[in-house]
C-alpha cells in the first residue's frame, strides 16, 4: 500500500511538472487574440445624448413640412401622415386603405384644409394631394436605394402621441420580389418602432432628405 502511494505521488508531481514547464502557446489555437474594448458608461451616455440632440435638430428642420391627414369613406375615417414636396401645397402620402377616400382633410400648423386627391397608384397606394396653402419649402428627396444596409434613418410624423413624432431606426434590407413575383417598387425593410398614424410619414436620412415613405 505504501509503495502504491509513493508511485501515485511521484506520478502526480510529474504531471504537474510537465504542465507548468510546457509553453503556454502549446495550448493556444492560432494567434493570440486581443480582448475587445467596450465603451465606458460615461461614453455611452455621451453618445446617447448626442444622438438625442441630432434627432431633435432633424425634427426641428423637417417638422414644418409634415402634416396630419384624415381620410374618410362610408366605412369610417383614418388618420395618417404626409409631407410637402414643394412650396405650393403638394403633399405626398400613402392611402392606408384599399378604398379611395371620399373626403380628405389636412391639418398643418393648427389649421385644417380640404385636400384634393390628384393621383394615386393603385398598386403601391402612393398618393399626391394638393391644398390651397403656400409654405417655405418642401422636403428634399433622395434615393433610398443608395443607402447602405445599417444606415440610420428617421420617420417624422404628426401623430397624436407627441413622443412618437420622431422614430429612429436602421435600414435592414431591400425587397424587390415577393414569392418570386416582382414588386411594383423596391421595399426597404426597417428596424423601427412607429405609431400607427405615422403611415405615410417621410423616412429621412441623417442629412434630412427623404429616402422612403413609411408603410406599417
Amino acid at each position: 500500500m505504501a509503495a502504491y502511494q509513493r508511485v501515485r505521488t511521484a506520478a502526480t508531481h510529474l504531471v504537474i511538472s510537465i504542465v507548468l514547464s510546457t509553453p503556454l502557446t502549446a495550448f493556444a489555437q492560432g494567434e493570440p487574440t486581443i480582448a475587445p474594448s467596450f465603451p465606458t458608461p460615461s461614453e455611452i451616455i455621451e453618445e446617447r445624448l448626442q444622438e438625442g440632440a441630432d434627432q431633435q435638430e432633424l425634427y426641428k428642420q423637417s417638422c414644418n413640412s409634415v402634416v396630419r391627414i384624415e381620410t374618410s369613406d362610408p366605412l369610417g375615417s383614418t388618420l395618417i401622415t404626409g409631407f410637402f414636396i414643394d412650396d405650393k401645397g403638394l403633399i405626398a402620402t400613402v392611402i392606408s386603405t384599399n378604398r379611395n377616400p371620399d373626403k380628405i382633410r389636412v391639418t398643418w400648423q393648427e389649421r385644417t384644409y380640404d385636400a384634393k386627391l390628384l393621383a394615386i397608384d393603385e398598386r403601391t397606394r402612393l398618393a399626391l394631394l394638393k391644398i390651397d396653402a403656400e409654405m417655405t419649402s418642401g422636403l428634399m428627396l433622395s434615393r433610398g436605394l443608395d443607402c447602405a444596409i445599417g444606415s440610420q434613418l428617421y420617420a417624422i410624423s404628426d401623430t397624436s402621441d407627441t413622443l412618437s413624432r420622431i422614430a429612429p431606426g436602421r435600414l435592414a434590407g431591400r425587397e424587390s420580389t415577393l414569392l418570386n413575383s416582382p414588386l411594383p417598387t423596391t421595399i426597404l425593410r426597417l428596424h423601427m418602432k412607429a405609431a400607427p398614424d405615422a403611415f405615410g410619414a417621410p423616412v429621412l436620412d441623417v442629412d434630412g432628405k427623404v429616402v422612403a415613405i413609411l408603410l406599417l
